[in-house]
């Protein structure tokens, strides 16, 4: 099997807990970029086997696994 990066985005970064961002879930946040991603490259989510998020500074619901639970919220 062959692996392909098709794509990167950075997401923005607020300050905790009073921060410009601090109603976005993480989760709602990286759903978000998937769906962008998909439109921008033109990829159906069902070509999709892998998903790797990464996170600086993992706190609360930012602890789980990101990646599946966002890829979960955009529908794939």
């Amino acid at each position: 099997m062959d692996a392909y990066i098709l794509d990167g985005v950075y997401t923005p970064r607020g300050r905790a807990p009073k921060g410009a961002l601090k109603d976005l879930s993480p989760t709602k946040l990286g759903a978000y970029v998937l769906q962008k991603l998909a439109e921008r490259v033109g990829l159906e989510s069902g070509e999709v086997h892998d998903v790797l998020l990464g996170v600086v500074t993992q706190t609360r619901e930012q602890g789980a696994n990101l990646a599946k639970t966002a890829t979960m919220v955009a529908g794939w």
